[in-house]
């Protein structure tokens, strides 16, 4: 697949390819600027990874915006996008933030704002709270439609992975 990384204002074209040539088909390849890196990774929780790259291993944290995919790596963002025309770009299903009954935040950050309260009725992909990680604002979406049942963190409160930030009562019909 292909996508641009934007990164330092700068456009690059990136690759990623399953290596075919791997005995248990679990390695991949980047190839950035026609430098080609081969890796393997793990799934840690929905959006953090550990990445075995060149001998070492990373922890990334993935997060998806509307048009493209955050990647926090070694207190670097780098954003992954869609390169145009036909290509496929990431699945979003995969970086939805929290389960069905919660959101929370896929990176550690500071909840700026809190955009909804509680009893109030949400709509799928509705914006319910804004939180900035590395110096970034991410808008974080209901998952469902429903009701919000409690609120855990307020503007300034700082929250790490994984944390429910709200709970919602999924309404039943979808």
């Amino acid at each position: 697949m292909e996508h641009e990384l934007s990164y330092n204002g700068k456009a690059f074209l990136v690759i990623i390819e399953r290596d075919t040539s791997s005995p248990d088909g679990q390695r991949y390849k980047a190839t950035v600027e026609g430098i080609s890196y081969g890796f393997t990774f793990q799934r840690l929780s929905p959006h953090e990874l550990t990445i075995f790259i060149n001998g070492g291993a990373r922890r990334i944290f993935a997060a998806a915006t509307e048009d493209k995919v955050q990647v926090h790596i070694n207190g670097h963002v780098l954003a992954f996008g869609q390169t145009g025309g036909d290509q496929q770009t990431f699945s979003r299903d995969s970086l939805e933030y929290g389960a069905k009954d919660q959101v929370a935040t896929p990176m550690p950050g500071k909840v700026v704002k809190v955009l909804v309260k509680v009893g109030e009725w949400i709509a799928l992909k509705q914006p319910l709270v804004i939180v900035e990680s590395m110096k970034m604002e991410n808008e974080i979406k209901s998952p469902t439609n429903g009701t919000i049942r409690s609120i855990h963190f307020g503007a300034g409160d700082l929250v790490e992975p994984g944390q429910p930030i709200i709970k919602i009562e999924p309404d039943p019909e979808g």
